[in-house]
């Protein structure tokens, strides 16, 4: 059965008329969609209490806001184009990506995390995943911190696809298009990511990528049996939809047969902060407006 909306109820209850702004180089067209609610209604979100967010999605939990956002262009950008390419990785801050071979097995392979954050109760998952991502190996950038997360998000809200910033959440494009224009608190100067790519729903480049590449930063519907990792460490996206959740895909495990997931809800939640999910749940769960993007290559700000 489709899933529409939390507990049955359509997502389109949400949808009303866009307030007709838009942001610099955004057409009318990309503005519309619900206005949504700000960040103060946002933490009011509950089970019994949905709210509405852009787009026409909604949350039950101030911290499950992030949005899709799907741009046309980003098919000419897959990640199966560089697959094979050997060392992709810049060299910064002393550590550099292997070598690739262009034949080569499918590994169990999870990358560390420097630095965990917490996103409290706060509406900045894609802020939380992508600061995640940017203190894990194979490249650690120095320097990332609960403040710059939140600034990530904030910041991520002015290149997303809704009009205004006066509203909850954002999306996981906006914070990789923020990473690659510029650092923080600076008008001028490179970002942290040069170039980034996406893979398509396919678990064999998902796999492929988190063996030898790095982690992957997921944007997904999360599901209320999501909450809580099950005795032997693994989630499962069922029951009803929750909100939409931006977190980091960090490893994975041939003999597991899933892919570990790094949450932005601190290390008292799963195993230190992570948790399990199998390959065929997790397909299934990013075919749903889900998306994964990859960082393939870094500089240092300047």
């Amino acid at each position: 059965m489709e899933q529409t909306g939390y507990a049955g109820v359509d997502q389109h209850t949400f949808v009303d008329a866009a307030n007709g702004r838009t942001k610099p180089g955004q057409t009318q067209s990309t503005a519309s969609g619900a206005t949504g609610v700000g960040e103060a209604e946002v933490m009011r979100a509950s089970p019994d209490n949905p709210v509405r967010l852009r787009g026409g999605y909604f949350t039950t939990d101030s911290r499950l806001t992030r949005l899709p956002e799907f741009d046309p262009r980003s098919l000419d950008f897959p990640m199966a184009e560089v697959l094979d390419e050997p060392g992709p990785f810049l060299a910064a801050m002393g550590a550099v990506a292997p070598e690739i071979p262009k034949q080569y097995k499918d590994r169990s392979y999870t990358w560390s995390i420097e630095t965990r954050f917490d996103q409290g109760a706060q509406p900045s998952c894609v802020g939380h995943a992508w600061g995640q991502e940017l203190v894990a190996r194979p490249v650690v950038i120095q320097g990332i911190t609960q403040p710059f997360c939140h600034w990530l998000y904030k910041t991520s809200q002015r290149y997303d696809a809704w009009a205004g910033e006066a509203y909850a959440g954002t999306s996981t494009l906006a914070g990789a298009k923020v990473l690659q224009k510029r650092p923080p608190a600076m008008n001028e100067g490179r970002g942290l990511i040069a170039e980034y790519r996406w893979i398509f729903g396919d678990m064999a480049e998902l796999i492929r990528t988190l063996g030898y590449w790095g982690p992957v930063v997921a944007g997904s519907w999360w599901t209320m049996d999501m909450y809580e990792p099950d005795a032997d460490g693994y989630i499962h996206p069922t029951g009803d939809d929750a909100g939409g959740h931006c977190y980091l895909i960090n490893g994975n495990s041939m003999q597991r047969k899933a892919v570990r997931i790094a949450n932005s809800w601190g290390t008292g939640w799963g195993e230190g902060g992570d948790a399990w999910m199998k390959w065929d749940e997790f397909e299934a769960l990013i075919m749903r407006e889900g998306e994964l993007c990859v960082p393939i290559r870094r500089q240092l700000w300047g």
